[in-house]
């Protein structure tokens, strides 16, 4: 996943909105949440959270 999205969940504590992420980080989550089985939605929320720390 890009430094993007964990740096803004750093620095604010809560997952970015769907439409705060662009370009190729939302392509990102978009593609890492279809091939997890969740919502292709490009919010990198708590699901998202969990699944890339249990993705190894």
């Amino acid at each position: 996943m890009t430094t993007g999205v964990g740096d803004r969940r750093a620095t604010d504590g809560h997952p970015p909105r769907a439409d705060q992420l662009r370009g190729a980080t939302a392509r990102a989550v978009k593609t890492f949440r279809r091939e997890h089985r969740l919502n292709a939605d490009g919010v990198a929320g708590p699901a998202t959270w969990q699944r890339l720390l249990t993705a190894g």
